[in-house]
């Protein structure tokens, strides 16, 4: 998690911080727990994280690889760029730049 920023609720009274591992609250969660927010970004790339959060949904969780699977989304992604895109002509068109 690389960001952790203040969160204020004008209801104050009827909302809770979630609470960190170092004793600080983050983000906010109604009284009944329906709702919640955060700003720990990554939160949920972590899979016991992702599925205790889905427990509390009363959901089960897959406890899929995230990092890998979002690493070959996007390597099919680029896969599919290089099969319709000229790459070398677009490589050579950003060097030609600062050349003249």
């Amino acid at each position: 998690m690389n960001h952790i920023a203040p969160s204020l609720s004008p209801l104050d009274s009827e909302f809770s911080g979630t609470a960190l591992d170092d004793g600080r609250t983050d983000g906010a969660t109604s009284i009944d727990g329906l709702v919640s927010g955060s700003y720990l970004h990554g939160l949920f790339t972590d899979s016991e994280q992702r599925a205790a959060w889905l427990t509390r949904l009363g959901l089960p969780s897959s406890f899929q690889n995230y990092t890998g699977t979002i690493d070959e989304a996007l390597n099919n992604i680029a896969m599919e760029i290089e099969r319709h895109v000229n790459m070398k002509a677009i490589i050579d068109i950003a060097m030609s730049f600062g050349k003249n």
